[in-house]
């Protein structure tokens, strides 16, 4: 059984970042801009499932945007990810959410992210409401994280993977290593309704 997920948003908004912090469990602080895409595969226990995790890590500027939904079309997670102290960024997010409703097969499971969230300090409460603004339109699902500081990965690929039950059945590719996943929430942290906690 296997997945494939895409990381779609505008450049500098941490994609990267939270892909490496998942799949290695580190960052790297010298990273240079994704140039067209990238891809990491993992092999993924949850819950007592195994499956083929494939993540496309696309790149920020524009002048990839052209090429960019070659790797959406057939994905059954798209994470967008915007920069949680920018809120221009918020734009970019928003055209990608409506590239991936209008290119990508029908089923695809939209997630926010809003990254950075190390950069804020009293004002997470405006983030949010960010993040349920964007998330309106497209499925109501976000997740808070930064991946500077490691907060709110693990909840968000648990997050996603709960999302998609049937996603999981497709067929995939050969699995690169053993990742295992814990359930969010092991603080006793409640998770929102339609977004993760974090």
């Amino acid at each position: 059984m296997s997945i494939k997920a895409v990381f779609l948003g505008g450049i500098g908004v941490g994609k990267s970042s939270i892909i490496r912090r998942f799949s290695e469990g580190n960052i790297d602080n010298f990273h240079r801009a994704t140039v067209s895409a990238a891809f990491v595969q993992k092999d993924i226990e949850f819950e007592g499932k195994k499956f083929e995790f494939g993540i496309w890590d696309t790149a920020g500027a524009e002048q990839f945007r052209a090429i960019t939904p070659i790797y959406f079309r057939s994905a059954n997670i798209a994470f967008i990810v915007a920069d949680a102290s920018d809120s221009v960024s918020d734009a970019d997010a928003e055209w990608w959410a409506r590239e991936v409703m209008s290119k990508a097969d029908e089923g695809v499971v939209i997630i926010f992210v809003m990254n950075k969230m190390d950069l804020i300090q009293d004002d997470q409460k405006s983030v949010e409401t960010r993040a349920q603004k964007l998330s309106a339109n497209y499925g109501e699902h976000y997740c808070l994280t930064s991946a500077l500081q490691g907060t709110g990965i693990t909840e968000l690929f648990a997050f996603a993977f709960n999302l998609i039950p049937d996603a999981i059945r497709k067929a995939g590719s050969d699995p690169v290593r053993h990742v295992d996943i814990e359930k969010p929430n092991e603080d006793g942290n409640e998770t929102k309704k339609n977004g993760c906690s974090c």
